[in-house]
C-alpha cells in the first residue's frame, strides 16, 4: 500500500520528501558517532544522522523514523512501518537505515535506559 499525500502530511513526511537529496548525502558513518536518547521522540539517535545544515523541520520529521527504529530494536510494536519503508525509497543511502543502527547493543540499551529513566523522572507527577 502506497502512502497518500494526506498521510505524508499527517506524519510530516513532506519535509522529508523535499530534503530527500540532503538526507541521501548523509551516508558516511562518523567514527565518533555516539547514540543518544532523544526526549522528543523517546528514541535513540546517532550524532551523525543529521548535519548542521539539516533543516529543523526535517529533524522534527525524522523523529518518527527514530521512534520506529528504536521500537524495532526493542522488539516493540509500532504503527509507522509504512512510513519507514516509504522513506527508505526516498533516501535509501541515509545512514539511519543502516542495519547496524537497528541492533540493540549493550551501549544502546544503556543509553536508552538512562535517557528513558531521566525523561520519566522529569515528567512524573509531583
Amino acid at each position: 500500500k502506497e502512502m497518500t499525500p494526506v498521510e505524508l502530511k499527517k506524519y510530516g513526511m513532506e519535509e522529508l520528501e523535499m530534503q530527500r537529496e540532503h538526507l541521501n548525502l548523509i551516508n558516511t558513518v562518523s567514527p565518533n558517532a555516539v547514540p543518544n536518547f532523544d526526549v522528543m521522540s523517546g528514541a535513540i539517535i546517532w550524532s551523525d544522522e543529521t548535519t548542521p545544515q539539516t533543516p529543523t523541520k526535517v529533524i522534527w520529521a525524522l523523529r518518527l523514523l527514530f521512534s520506529y527504529r528504536t521500537k524495532l530494536m526493542r522488539e516493540e510494536s509500532c504503527r509507522y512501518g509504512e512510513a519507514w519503508v516509504y522513506c527508505q525509497t526516498l533516501f535509501p543511502n541515509w545512514i539511519g537505515f543502516l542495519p547496524e543502527r537497528r541492533i540493540y547493543t549493550s551501549e544502546v540499551q544503556e543509553e536508552y535506559r538512562r535517557g528513558y529513566t531521566s525523561m520519566k523522572w522529569c515528567i512524573r507527577d509531583k
